[in-house]
């Protein structure tokens, strides 16, 4: 592979300019997806997988040379990565690329893998950057289409998450959370018969009592929530992490697990639908922290397979 020196250097050092929140905007094209505050993705390119040299296009076909010089840099740095070629298929890869905040205060934010249309899920290759460090991340993907596919539609789930905020265990108690807001609806003890199994299906450990929390869930906004995670805090604001079998929280001992066997672990708090399930007596909880997930699936239309000759 021709690649000019300079470029291999700063590639190996890591050197990536990164591109302010800020400075991103929407393309007319459509081939980019901005939340603002948070960060950006962009449908970059594809690139022929050729051990000679590594040709890339935008994905109006236009070619590409500052992507196909940064592919190629990637395979020279890394000489323990390799083309996944496949014999007599057309062998292309897919190029996105991102930059996502996840500072303290904002949540996080990720996207996992590309699907295509035709073809299904794709395998990621590589990727240079960091993500979530407010850093612009390229990651590819091995794709091999028909060699009569001129172009296909590239889809990735966005996935997010809120900063957690306290609720009072309360019937009412309202928390209100970027994208949405959860009110606790109705409190309740748990019938017998409703008790979960035993950890690890272990039929000599009795079934510990369990709560319900119901709640309401309103998503807002343009990325609306559209489920929850809930942990059981103290009166302290400490994370309760194991109880016993009675629903009382317990704090492990410091050599807990070196000279004797940990004691029993339940789960303490999961959600089920439109319910929080506790294993602790809500009577020892102080809050409850709430996080907000949110997805959002964007797609990318028409991304060239070839460039424009």
């Amino acid at each position: 592979m021709n690649l000019h020196p300079f470029f291999a250097s700063t590639l190996a050092l890591g050197s990536l300019t990164a591109i302010g929140l800020s400075t991103a905007q929407e393309t007319a094209d459509g081939f980019s997806y901005r939340i603002p505050g948070r960060g950006w993705m962009q449908m970059a390119g594809a690139c022929n997988a050729d051990p000679e040299h590594i040709d890339c296009w935008k994905p109006t076909g236009e070619p590409d040379a500052k992507l196909s010089e940064l592919i190629n840099a990637y395979f020279l740095v890394n000489s323990q990565q390799r083309l996944e070629i496949r014999y007599k298929h057309r062998s292309l890869m897919l190029v996105t690329k991102s930059m996502f905040s996840n500072a303290q205060g904002q949540g996080n934010m990720n996207f996992n893998g590309l699907q295509v249309d035709p073809g299904g899920n794709l395998n990621q290759q590589g990727n240079i950057g960091y993500n979530g460090q407010g850093e612009e991340v390229t990651n590819f993907y091995w794709y091999y289409p028909a060699e009569s596919l001129t172009s296909v539609d590239v889809s990735a789930m966005l996935y997010s998450t809120t900063v957690g905020m306290q609720a009072p265990l309360r019937v009412d108690a309202e928390v209100r959370l970027q994208g949405g807001r959860v009110r606790i609806t109705k409190i309740e003890k748990a019938p017998d018969k409703d008790v979960i199994p035993n950890p690890y299906g272990n039929a000599n450990v009795p079934k510990t009592p369990h709560w319900y929390v119901d709640y309401e869930l309103t998503g807002e906004g343009s990325e609306p929530v559209t489920s929850i995670y809930a942990a059981a805090l103290d009166g302290d604001g400490n994370q309760i992490g194991r109880v016993d079998g009675r629903g009382n929280p317990v704090v492990p001992t410091p050599n807990e697990g070196r000279f004797n066997m940990p004691q029993q672990y339940y789960q303490v708090a999961a959600v089920n639908g439109h319910r929080i399930v506790l294993a602790v007596n809500p009577e020892k909880v102080g809050f409850l922290l709430i996080t907000g997930n949110s997805q959002k699936k964007v797609t990318f239309k028409n991304v060239a397979l070839q460039p424009n000759k």
